[in-house]
């Protein structure tokens, strides 16, 4: 059937060569390729497979390329994480206080490494990855032949300390962070919570927890903060003396900072440190801190200026605390406690309340002269030099007996010069001043010691301010 099918085929082959007049051969061969400069040439396959070459020689070079950009990343990824490695860091055993962290390896393994306080096998990095990110800082301390070194590896300060020449091993006295990249061998870092902090470091009893008033210096910013200061040397030898702090902001570690203090000086006092116990603070035994003296006299005075209907024994009370304490007043310290923008206007609050109190008791008369040991200076010590000259011209004799105190002749000495400075630019209450003091000298109301200090006063006051340079510094020098 396939045959009888064929025939005609043939039969038209052989008619059509009769009519043509070629062979069959020639009628049924392929044509020949047209010349390269042919119109058709551009449309046949033979010209179009040159660039299919091309393109398969470039898909080639890319994928090369690529392979090899991958083979370089990886490398340079394993180079990386063992930077300053020859094997795995043991985890210290013999301290708590150390930091330890996760960096990248090859294959996406674990790989830990430690850092710890104290004394160190190696120099900078110490076997580990770290680097400086900053300018390492020198500076010398009270300690001959001591330095120390501050370096900042991003997220991670550290303060090291070794010998000026060089051949001291190198010990870390600080490592401080505020980054969630680190962590204490409990598990405790930037992010952890209160609760985790006292769960994990207060069943030791050793761990307190403080108010900002007691805190660190540090430029991590901080509310309050919990400390664990082993204090028993028996129990971690290199741990005792060390702080582990961690920086509180609301209910969440903030920062965490390491120090060798040599000893612990964080203790339970319950006014700004309490006992963590059963994993809560204990606020059980709490009382009031001490004021400082700048606050014991800023109280006062307000006391006194605001309050009204005081009873005797309460405006005593107060008014004694602000004479009583002039002599270890920090008076900028107290300045800042106003609430001025400007310093300089409490602090004359309270000298022109002190000018107001006149008459003075001879005891409020000393204590004006032994504020002379209180940080005076600039016009604060014009200031108080008329605070003076108003005492002793308002009672002279209490005045001159007052400088005769034994063990404090140079406090004195200076209250003789401030009198005197001032008392040029009074000469009506001056006179009458002297009139006083010269009475006293003439009908014996002074001893021998008292007497001496009088007239070394009156040779101040009545003496040209450009020729007391020349005058004795004592009584002792009196001819």
């Amino acid at each position: 059937m396939g045959d009888r099918a064929a025939a005609p085929d043939i039969e038209n082959l052989l008619a059509l060569a009769r009519e043509f007049g070629v062979s069959v051969a020639e009628l049924t061969q392929m044509p020949e390729p047209p010349p390269r400069n042919a119109p058709e040439a551009a449309e046949s396959p033979a010209s179009s497979s040159p660039p299919r070459r091309r393109g398969g020689w470039i898909a080639l070079v890319i994928v090369l390329v690529l392979l090899v950009f991958m083979a370089g990343t990886l490398i340079l990824l394993g180079l990386r994480s063992t930077a300053g490695q020859v094997s795995q860091i043991p985890e210290p055993t013999h301290t708590e206080f150390y930091l330890t962290w996760q960096v990248p390896r090859l294959g996406h393994q674990e790989w830990y490494e430690y850092l710890a306080l104290g004394q160190q096998d190696d120099l900078f990095p110490f076997g580990t990855s770290l680097t400086l990110t900053e300018p390492e800082t020198i500076t010398t301390g009270e300690v001959p032949d001591q330095e120390y070194h501050d370096l900042i590896c991003g997220t991670l300060t550290l303060r090291c300390r070794t010998g000026t020449d060089g051949t001291a091993p190198v010990s870390i006295m600080l490592i401080e962070t505020a980054s969630r990249d680190y962590e204490t061998p409990k598990g405790i870092g930037v992010g952890s919570t209160a609760r985790q902090v006292r769960e994990a470091y207060g069943a030791s009893g050793d761990l307190i927890y403080c108010l900002p008033t007691c805190g660190p210096d540090t430029d991590i910013a901080y509310d309050d903060f919990y400390v664990y200061c082993p204090s028993d040397p028996s129990a971690d030898k290199i741990g005792f003396g060390c702080n582990l702090i961690f920086l509180m902001t609301g209910d969440l570690v903030s920062g965490i900072r390491m120090e060798d203090a040599s000893y612990p000086y964080y203790h339970v006092n319950n006014s700004d440190s309490f006992p963590v116990r059963d994993d809560e603070i204990d606020f059980s035994q709490r009382q009031e801190p001490k004021k400082t003296v700048e606050q014991q006299v800023y109280d006062a005075l307000n006391t006194l200026i605001l309050q009204k209907g005081l009873t005797a024994e309460e405006l005593y009370a107060d008014r004694q605390t602000i004479f009583h304490n002039l002599s270890n007043l920090d008076w900028w310290a107290f300045g800042d406690l106003g609430t001025t923008e400007h310093p300089e206007d409490t602090i004359n609050m309270l000298l022109s309340w002190l000018r107001e109190q006149v008459p003075y008791s001879d005891h409020e008369v000393f204590c004006l002269q032994m504020g002379v040991q209180s940080n005076l200076d600039g016009w604060l010590a014009d200031s108080y030099a008329h605070l003076l000259f108003t005492a002793f011209s308002e009672n002279p004799v209490a005045f001159a007996k007052g400088l005769a105190c034994d063990s404090v002749e140079e406090t004195m000495y200076q209250v003789v010069r401030l009198t005197a400075y001032d008392a040029d630019l009074y000469p009506a209450e001056l006179e009458r001043a002297l009139d006083t003091l010269d009475t006293a000298l003439a009908d014996g109301s002074f001893t021998d010691q008292e007497r001496d200090w009088a007239e070394l006063l009156r040779l101040y006051l009545v003496t040209p301010i450009n020729d007391r340079y020349q005058l004795p510094d004592s009584p002792e020098e009196l001819e």
